[in-house]
């Protein structure tokens, strides 16, 4: 049986398409060092062997396509079985698999003996020769030169694969480049490595390729008899199969798997070569780069004049990567990169236990210059002065204009939003350059961006997983508010935004919280301040009791000429200034602890899960009033005619719970994406957001062991994380008056039983009410708790339905908790308050609202309305 065999592979893939074959993206571990990644499938073995290949080829050929070839012909998976498994993700291949310079290393471990005796290790190099030109084929060698000295990269070859089409009569100018960037790299000694891998073909000799190689003067292996060494393979492995074309897709897959065959005998006899020879070359195109540079220097393009400052940045060059020359020169720096949970974390140079540090939280709107922001952090931290002539980036910025270096803030903004990560970056080693202190800056993705509001609940969600994580963050210094300085009044997404934010933190990191002005002429911005203010968001305040803020420019790396010097420069003071009155302020001001973020948080969650359970359960009490009222008219209707015939029926409506199914995720084995439900009371007690929970126990809804959303408070036993819900449903069935009683009688005492059927129905119309109260008290006492110690309860994160519940207490008529009810959203202007409901209902309206309160669009649209009327002219934007 084909899935019992795969079953394991299967398990740990996510499945792309079904179909035949059925196509599943393996889940690879993946680690980032230096510039390199390593995707690695499987445990390795120090006692088995491993071969190691190196594809390269102009984009187009097919090579991603090979690489999956490769992996699954090492797992022994054949064309009967009816499957395709994928290494290489599908937005890295064909035509956008070269729009990066990264080179991926793809470890297969634990099928030696499937169908080979050896591991296998997959060197593949972006397509050289694409649309950008030699730049980024320099940037393509030079990352693999960094693979091959690392202590963690590769250390031997056993072959180069030059991947090429099978329809080829001639070598193009892009494939000599090629050829001449791998042997200038490994020297004449990997010829006898060096074979072509011939895609797309029909299983025929390719005479036209072989002699369009041998007429370029390209030199390969060679056989026993002198002929050119070369593999066939066929590029229709998952394409999907009718009964048209299964036999010529069978034609095509013993094309792929007869050359498999022959290229991984070829390997298993070839001999490695060593890494030694091909490092003296490599050390002397190092040497040569660094002599272009001080070239550079002596023209008096680069660095100044002190050596020890030209030492400690030539130090910083040799660990990053050209992205621009010019004035100034533009390098990416290569930080260490570790995922863990939801989280990514870069780090710069080695953490000294001994230094002290400070940690910034970033947020801001989607094109404000948050990125420019902390690349500007970085190099004030390493010390890097306007008259240095280079600028380093730690942020990657992929929409680099091609005709200049500077990058404006719009494109860079297309860009920053694209995912919701969270981003640590780490900065160490420059401790007393100009700070007494490391650096750690908490970047988060523009809210408010394109993506609309769920993505922002998601950026609320991965800063609670940052905060509460053992390798997270402990602790804030400052929480920085990133704007412009043209901005003169705060709209309905800044408001949004730094609602959010402050809704995460405890009422005690109100002094830590600082504007930071970026686009700023070095002019008080008292536009942006008044709307701060006029927007009730609270900052830090000085003696003089004014709001704390800081200046910066965003020109750093705006190419100068001799007409923009002067000015350029009175901008980079601009933000020298700011960055000098900033680590003032971060140094003077105490951290503070995330311990009441953390349970600030926590209390959010119950709140929102206990509303989203209380209306789950009102509703499932509102069927059974209507389930009674329908049986107390069916059974004044229909009396004469139940009591005359005992099998008499009727038609009613029954109460059921139904699972159903939810889209969920997993991180690793872990199900992150996923609902916690009662298996005793048949309820979802926390769905959406529980995601860093690894079992229901781990769960936020959980306090000493048990539940607190529930009906019954079960112990966390009771629980399951799956992925599915309890939904309340009603089917129509036939009852008899026998039937009804037996329902109603249930679990009732002999003397309750002497009762008539209609007082029981009046009673359980009683208990029904009784337990709504009861569950309006709860949701209450969560709202109170939360207004003790949160800077900010009313943001869209932490919103609190106020109108639902003072209605429902109103109905109640509990007058003391209406009125702290109302006292507590009255803290909170009607306008903000209208916007909230907006945004909120819009949210709820797609079934994207954890609290799951559905209404029409027309009535979002009238509560929108009244927010305008409560003031000013602002468009709320959800």
């Amino acid at each position: 049986n084909t899935s019992s065999r795969y079953q394991d592979i299967i398990s740990k893939s996510t499945l792309i398409s079904s179909g035949s074959p059925a196509v599943y993206q393996l889940r690879t571990k993946e680690v980032k060092f230096g510039t390199l990644t390593r995707k690695t499938v499987g445990e390795k073995n120090l006692n088995k062997k491993n071969k190691t290949i190196l594809l390269v080829g102009e984009t187009g050929t097919g090579k991603s396509t090979l690489i999956n070839a490769l992996v699954n012909y090492t797992m022994g998976v054949k064309f009967e079985d009816n499957i395709w498994f994928e290494i290489v993700e599908r937005e890295e291949r064909s035509q956008t698999e070269s729009q990066t310079s990264d080179v991926i290393v793809y470890e297969i471990f634990g099928y030696k003996d499937k169908t080979l005796p050896y591991s296998l290790t997959i060197i593949d190099t972006p397509g050289f020769g694409d649309t950008r030109g030699i730049e980024h084929d320099e940037l393509v060698s030079q990352r693999i030169f960094d693979l091959f000295r690392s202590d963690d990269g590769v250390h031997e070859l056993s072959a180069v694969g030059l991947v090429v089409k099978a329809s080829e009569n001639r070598v193009s100018d892009r494939m000599s480049y090629i050829l001449d960037s791998v042997t200038s790299l490994f020297g004449k000694d990997i010829e006898e490595n060096i074979v072509p891998l011939i895609t797309h073909s029909d299983g025929r000799r390719p005479e036209n390729v072989l002699k369009a190689l041998e007429a370029a003067n390209i030199k390969w292996a060679k056989d026993e008899k002198n002929q050119p060494v070369h593999f066939l393979f066929d590029n229709c492995q998952n394409t999907q199969r009718t009964e048209e074309d299964e036999l010529p897709l069978e034609n095509a897959w013993r094309t792929t798997e007869r050359g498999m065959k022959r290229f991984t005998n070829f390997l298993k006899e070839s001999k490695p070569q060593q890494k030694v020879q091909k490092l003296e070359i490599m050390k002397t195109q190092e040497d040569e780069r660094t002599r272009k540079f001080s070239q550079q220097e002596e023209a008096g393009l680069t660095l100044s004049n002190a050596s020890s400052r030209y030492q400690d940045i030539k130090d910083i060059i040799s660990k990053s990567t050209l992205i621009s020359s010019g004035s100034p020169a533009v390098y990416k720096l290569r930080p260490k990169e570790e995922k863990f949970g939801t989280l990514t974390r870069k780090t710069v140079g080695e953490k000294n236990p001994n230094k002290t540090n400070r940690t910034i939280l970033l947020v801001g709107e989607t094109g404000t210059g948050k990125s420019t922001l902390i690349n500007a952090l970085v190099n004030y931290t390493m010390g890097v002065k306007f008259e240095d002539n280079i600028w380093f980036e730690i942020v990657e910025d992929e929409k680099r204009s091609q005709s200049e270096s500077q990058t404006s803030d719009d494109e860079r903004s297309q860009s920053e939003s694209q995912t919701s990560d969270v981003i640590v970056y780490e900065i160490f080693g420059y401790e007393d350059e100009t700070l007494p202190y490391s650096l750690t800056i908490i970047d988060t993705p523009g809210y408010g961006s394109t993506e609309g509001i769920e993505k922002d609940l998601i950026i609320s969600q991965r800063l609670f997983d940052l905060f509460r994580s053992e390798k997270g963050v402990h602790e804030l210094s400052a929480v920085g508010l990133v704007l412009k300085a043209s901005e003169n009044r705060v709209s309905d997404r800044l408001r949004y935004i730094f609602g959010s934010v402050t809704s995460l933190f405890g009422k005690d990191l109100e002094e830590n919280i600082v504007p930071l002005i970026t686009h700023s002429v070095g002019l008080p911005s008292k536009n942006a301040l008044k709307a701060l203010e006029a927007a009730n968001i609270k900052c830090a305040k000085d003696k003089e009791n004014e709001t704390v803020h800081f200046l910066f420019n965003n020109c750093q790396i705006t190419q100068k000429t001799k007409k923009t010097e002067s000015p350029l420069k009175f901008a980079w003071m601009i933000t020298e200034k700011g960055m000098k009155e900033f680590t003032d302020f971060l140094k003077e001001f105490k951290p503070q602890k995330l311990k009441t973020t953390v349970e600030v948080l926590n209390s959010r969650i119950r709140l929102t899960a206990c509303i989203q359970n209380l209306q789950e359960r009102i509703q499932l009490i509102e069927l059974n009033q209507r389930g009674i009222q329908q049986t107390e008219e069916t059974l004044k209707k229909h009396e004469e005619e139940m009591k005359k015939n005992e099998k008499f029926t009727v038609e009613v409506d029954e109460i059921y719970k139904e699972k159903e199914d939810i889209d969920g995720g997993m991180w690793g084995l872990v199900l992150y994406e996923a609902a916690v439900t009662c298996n005793r009371c048949e309820e979802t007690c926390h769905y959406p957001g529980c995601t860093w929970a690894r079992k229901p126990e781990h769960c936020e809804v959980m306090e000493d062991g048990r539940c607190t959303v529930c009906t019954n408070k079960c112990p966390a036993s009771d629980h399951v994380k799956e992925k599915w819900r309890y939904v309340n449903k009603t089917r129509k069935v036939q009852e008899t008056l026998q039937d009804m009683k037996e329902k109603y009688e249930e679990n009732k005492s002999e003397n309750e039983m002497k009762n008539s059927l209609m007082e029981h129905l009046e009673r359980e119309m009683e208990k029904l009410e009784s337990d709504k109260n009861k569950l309006l008290d709860e949701s209450y006492q969560h709202v109170v708790n939360l207004e003790k110690i949160a800077l900010n309860v009313n943001s869209l994160s932490t919103y609190v339905p106020f109108d639902f519940l003072i209605e429902k207490m109103e109905k109640k008529r509990d007058e003391g908790k209406v009125q702290t009810l109302k006292q507590i959203a009255g803290r909170v202007d009607e306008k903000t308050r209208a916007h909230l409901r907006y945004m909120y209902d819009k949210l709820t309206s797609v079934h994207l609202c954890p609290l799951g309160l559905r209404i029409s669009e027309e009535e979002g649209e009238k509560r929108h309305r009244e927010g305008e009327e409560a003031g000013g002219d602002e468009k709320a934007t959800g």
